[in-house]
C-alpha cells in the first residue's frame, strides 16, 4: 500500500522557523467520519499523510490523499503501521444526533483495542498515537471530556463549529478542577488550536485567563466572518494570556487597516505571522522577533514604514499590487537588510519586470522562492505563472466592496458598476449610458486619511479594435455603506 507525500509551504515555512513540527492541512471531507494518518521521515521535516473515509474528498494540498470506506480500515489493518496514524478526523453535521455520533466515534478511538474484519489482528491503546485531533460540523457548546484522554493529543482543530471559541474554552478549562485530564490537556500539553468557518459571539468581549493555555504556541483563525466584532479585544488579550505565542495565522478574517493590528508589536515571542486572503493596503508594525510573514492576497502596493532592526527573514506577497519600481524598492530601502526568501508572483509584474526584479534579489541573495518548476525555462524567461485563483480573489473582493454602491461622477452624475459573471467586463452605468469595459487589473487601492475606500481600476473598452488603457477610479465614502465619487481618467 503506497502513501503520498504531502507538504504545503505553511508546513515549510514552520519547519524553518521552529524546532518541533505543526502539520497543516486543509480538507474538504465528506459527510461520515474519517481518518487522517501521518508518518514522520527522516529529521521530521516531511510527513506522509494517509485519509480514510467512505467517499472520495477534495483535499487543498499539494497530493491527493487515499481514500478507504472505514470497513477497509479493519480489513486492511494488517498493512498500517499503528504509529504513522497521528492524525484523526471525525465530522458531523450540525445536529444533535451528529453531535453525539462525533463523540461515540471519538471514544471508538479511545478503545482498548481496535480489531480487523476478522478478529485475528487488533491494535492496542491506539489512542497513544493520535496528535492531532480535527473536529468539523458540531455544534458543541463545550468540549468532551473525552479529548483529555488522549494522551499524546497536543494539535487541536474546530471547523464550522459555531458555538466554541477561545473564550468558550477559556471558561470551560478556567471551572475544571485542575487534577482533571482535560485541564492538564490545556493547561500543559496543547500547542495548537485552530478555528475556522464560524461567527464568533463574545458578549462584552474577551477576558482570557493568563497562561491558562500555558503552552500554547500556535494559534490559526480562519474565516472568522466577524472578527472586525472582537479584534479590539482579543488581540491585547491574548497577548496577555499567552505569552509563549509563537506563530499566528489571520487569514481570511476580513482585516482592513481600520483595525488595531499595531497591537501584534506586542507579542514578544511571535516568529510567524500569516495575514494572508484580507483587505490590507499596508504592513501593520511587526513584532521585534518575527522571522516570517505572509501577506499574500491583500491590496498591498508598497511598504511604508520601517520596523527598526527587523529580523525578518521569509516574506510572501504573492497576490497584492506590487509594481517593479515599488518591488525593488523594497530591498533598496533596506526595510528588511535580513531577508532571505521573498515571493511576489501575482503582483502587477509584466515578463521583463519580473528578469529585472530577480536579478536584482539574486545579487543580493534573496531568494525569489516561486511556487512552480523549473524557476526558468531555458532561455532564462521566468515561466507564466497561474494567477487564476488571485484574479478571483481581487475581483470577488472589489465587487462586494463596489457592487452595490452608487456613485457621484462630478461630470456624469450618479455612476453604478456591474461586474460580469465571467469576471472579465465592468459595465459602467451613468446618465442612463452603459460603457462596457474590459477588466485588466487594479492597479492601487489605499485607504485615505479620511479612512475611504480608494480603487483605481486598469480597464479598456471592451468595443475598441485598438484599446488603450482608462482607469476607473472609485472612492468609497465608508465601509459596506452606499456613497462615494467616481471618475474616469
Amino acid at each position: 500500500m503506497s502513501e503520498q507525500l504531502v507538504v504545503s509551504r505553511e508546513q515549510f515555512e514552520t519547519l524553518l522557523t521552529a524546532n518541533y513540527s505543526l502539520l497543516t492541512s486543509h480538507s474538504l471531507l465528506p459527510a461520515n467520519f474519517s481518518l487522517l494518518t501521518s508518518s514522520t521521515m527522516k529529521y521530521s521535516l516531511f510527513f506522509f499523510a494517509l485519509l480514510l473515509s467512505a467517499q472520495p474528498v477534495f483535499a487543498q494540498i499539494l497530493e491527493q490523499p487515499r481514500v478507504f470506506e472505514y470497513e477497509d480500515i479493519q480489513r486492511e489493518l494488517f498493512g498500517l503501521r499503528k504509529a504513522t496514524v497521528e492524525h484523526i478526523i471525525v465530522r458531523g453535521n450540525n445536529t444533535p444526533e451528529g453531535d453525539q455520533q462525533v463523540l461515540e466515534t471519538l471514544r471508538k478511538f479511545l478503545a482498548p483495542q481496535i480489531f480487523s474484519t476478522d478478529g485475528v489482528r487488533s491494535w492496542k491503546k491506539f489512542s497513544r498515537e493520535v496528535k492531532r485531533l480535527t473536529v468539523e460540523n458540531a455544534n458543541w457548546t463545550q468540549v468532551p471530556a473525552e479529548l483529555g484522554e488522549f494522551n499524546h493529543l497536543s494539535e487541536l482543530t474546530f471547523v464550522h463549529c459555531p458555538n466554541l471559541n477561545l473564550q468558550v474554552l477559556n471558561d470551560q478549562v478556567k471551572a475544571l478542577d485542575k487534577r482533571s485530564s482535560l485541564y492538564e490537556k490545556f493547561n500543559e500539553e496543547m500547542i495548537s488550536m485552530t478555528f475556522q468557518d464560524a461567527n464568533w459571539q463574545v458578549g462584552g468581549g474577551f477576558a482570557l485567563e493568563s497562561e491558562l493555555f500555558g503552552d500554547l504556541r500556535e494559534l490559526r483563525l480562519i474565516n472568522i466572518g466577524n472578527f472586525h466584532d472582537c479584534c479590539a479585544s482579543l488581540l491585547p488579550a491574548l497577548q496577555r494570556a499567552c505569552p509563549t505565542l509563537g506563530w499566528l495565522t489571520l487569514s481570511g478574517c476580513q482585516l482592513d487597516d481600520r483595525l488595531p493590528l499595531d497591537t501584534l508589536r506586542a507579542f514578544p515571542k511571535l516568529q510567524s505571522l500569516s495575514l494572508r486572503n484580507n483587505r490590507l493596503t499596508r504592513v501593520p508594525a511587526l513584532p521585534a522577533k518575527l522571522i516570517s510573514l505572509d501577506v499574500s492576497r491583500n491590496l498591498i502596493s508598497e511598504f511604508f514604514e520601517k520596523t527598526p532592526d527587523n529580523p525578518l527573514r521569509m516574506l510572501y506577497m504573492d497576490c497584492n499590487l506590487f509594481n517593479s519600481l515599488t518591488m525593488t524598492d523594497v530591498h533598496a530601502r533596506d526595510l528588511y537588510p535580513n531577508l532571505n526568501v521573498l515571493t511576489y508572483e501575482c503582483n502587477n509584474l509584466t515578463g521583463n519586470d519580473l528578469i529585472a526584479t530577480t536579478g536584482l534579489l539574486d545579487r543580493n541573495q534573496i531568494a525569489s522562492f516561486m511556487s512552480y518548476a523549473p524557476r526558468y525555462v531555458n532561455d532564462f524567461k521566468p515561466e507564466s505563472v497561474n494567477c487564476d485563483e488571485c484574479l478571483v480573489y481581487r475581483w470577488d473582493l472589489v465587487k462586494s466592496l463596489l457592487g452595490n454602491v452608487s456613485f457621484l461622477d462630478p461630470a456624469a452624475g450618479e455612476t453604478r458598476f456591474d461586474f460580469s459573471e465571467n469576471r472579465d467586463k465592468i459595465v459602467v452605468h451613468q446618465s442612463g449610458k452603459a460603457m462596457t469595459y474590459r477588466f485588466v487589473q487594479i492597479n492601487k487601492c489605499e485607504r485615505n486619511a479620511a479612512g475611504e475606500w480608494v480603487f483605481t481600476i486598469e480597464v479598456e473598452e471592451a468595443a475598441s479594435i485598438l484599446p488603450t488603457p482608462k482607469f476607473l477610479v472609485a472612492t468609497l465614502n465608508t465601509y459596506g455603506n452606499s456613497g462615494g465619487t467616481f471618475r474616469a481618467q
